[in-house]
């Protein structure tokens, strides 16, 4: 542009409704109009700007926004190519996540959160409770000094009682379980890990270790020890990545099923806890439909090669519906069983079952839709990425399900991206990580050669985990 451009050279950007008919190819052209009388002639530059054209194709629905440049009415068509950049933006389900959490709550709970949040110590403890959530407060008095003054008053606080979230993770976890779960880290560790839980503190269960260290491990048995809990039995986990975000939930599902084999069949409190690596609902109803039709399921029909068929909604709709070689276990829930039988034996579902009978019929996508969604509902343990976790689906099992948090590679997650899972209303939070492990941006205030290294301060952004460490 800065070669092209120059002087008093005009520039010309068009733009262009699609076509209402059938479009040439999967692009639309822009028409070339100036702000005068449309005349292109004495232009310097036009860019003809070209923006994608959805078709039934998934796979042309992310074609980038592209201009070709043409000089001096067309006597240079070609050799120049440009591509926008939005440039620096923030998801506006980000944005819709961060003003949810912050609203005014009077919830102590959630007014900690907040405060934990944005990192500002806990202000809230020192004013008092002066609302419903039930926490005892005691009267007390604080001095405080002005600083511009230096003039000493006092003020009438509250001190504040609350209750040890983490010491009743420990006591009211189901004893049998609870052993099982903490044999699988080792006595010293589960020893140091015992004497952590008794230490009075805000709901907020920080791991830190290196990499390789078994952070995924433990967090995961923290997650255990929820789910056998009574208070906490259902859990909403992310991760930063596709990767992390499935290792997490392999892991899960692998020590759950040791724990329940290890457990005698007549001291069993329960049966084994659903855990589902959720995608895309639309994607998962997609994928289970190509699968009863006999085709493969194991790519994202969306082109997303992170979908996988394992513990995904789809993986479980095919064994709640019987298909192929896919069935329910003995030990795979209840809630599970009963969505099979109404699949089987209620009116409103005929028409899905004849379906998956006879899958060259006419396939009711709807109702395929809507099962995913009971099976989804099902879930004791749901994992995705903190931007799938604002999806309305997964959004509304996390507010109407969860009772607890988790986020593992927390050295690695914005903060932006933590308020997408982490609710504003008083649920726990549990998070592992690496501080070394630094998000895709450069950790805030580092320093290289005597210079900070990122120049753009005001750009830094600051993991989850390194902003607690800070907060505490």
């Amino acid at each position: 542009m800065p070669l092209l451009v120059k002087g008093d050279s005009t520039v010309g950007l068009a733009f262009a409704p699609p076509p209402t008919g059938n479009a040439p190819d999967k692009y639309w052209r822009g028409v070339e109009i100036l702000t005068n009388d449309g005349d292109t002639k004495n232009c310097d530059l036009v860019l003809k700007v070209r923006r994608p054209y959805r078709l039934e194709d998934p796979g042309d629905r992310n074609q980038p926004i592209t201009a070709q440049a043409s000089v001096a009415d067309g006597i240079i068509q070609t050799g120049f190519y440009l591509k926008f950049d939005a440039g620096l933006h923030v998801a506006k389900r980000r944005v819709e996540a961060a003003l949810a959490f912050f609203q005014e709550n009077d919830n102590l709970l959630a007014r900690l959160q907040q405060e934990f949040m944005v990192g500002i110590g806990f202000p809230s403890l020192i004013r008092g409770a002066g609302d419903d959530s039930g926490i005892a407060a005691a009267r007390g008095n604080l001095t405080v000094v002005e600083p511009a003054s230096s003039q000493q008053h006092t003020v009438r606080t509250a001190e504040v009682q609350l209750p040890n979230v983490l010491q009743q993770l420990w006591t009211n976890c189901d004893d049998t379980y609870r052993d099982r779960i903490v044999s699988k880290i080792g006595t010293s560790t589960a020893a140091r890990f015992r004497q952590y839980l008794k230490v009075p503190r805000l709901p907020y269960l920080g791991i830190v270790g290196s990499a390789g260290s078994g952070k995924t491990h433990l967090v995961a048995l923290v997650i255990m020890l929820y789910l056998h809990n009574a208070q906490y039995q259902y859990v909403y986990c992310a991760a930063p990545t596709h990767v992390a975000t499935s290792k997490l939930a392999q892991r899960l599902s692998k020590l759950a099923a040791e724990v329940d084999t290890s457990i005698p069949p007549n001291q069993r409190t329960g049966r084994l806890p659903t855990i589902i690596r959720g995608y895309n609902i639309d994607t998962e109803a997609d994928s289970f439909i190509a699968t009863v039709r006999g085709k493969t399921a194991e790519k994202d029909p969306y082109g997303n090669r992170m979908w996988s068929v394992e513990q995904s909604v789809c993986e479980h709709m095919l064994k709640v519906a019987r298909v192929g070689e896919y069935k329910l276990g003995p030990r795979d829930s209840i809630a599970l069983e009963n969505v099979s039988k109404r699949l089987e034996t209620e009116p409103e579902h005929k028409a899905l079952r004849d379906w998956i009978r006879d899958p060259a019929s006419q396939c009711p996508c709807d109702a395929v839709r809507d099962f995913a969604l009971a099976v989804l509902n099902c879930a004791n343990v749901v994992c995705t990425t903190p931007f799938q976790a604002t999806d309305a689906e997964y959004g509304r099992w996390n507010r109407r399900h969860a009772k607890a948090t988790v986020l593992d590679e927390a050295g690695a997650m914005l903060m932006a991206d933590a308020v997408c899972v982490w609710l504003n209303d008083g649920r726990p939070l549990s998070f592992a990580g690496d501080e070394k492990q630094a998000p895709t941006v450069l950790n805030f205030g580092s320093v290289r050669l005597g210079k900070v290294a990122n120049p753009f301060a005001y750009l830094a952004k600051i993991s989850v985990l390194e902003h607690a460490k800070k907060t505490h």
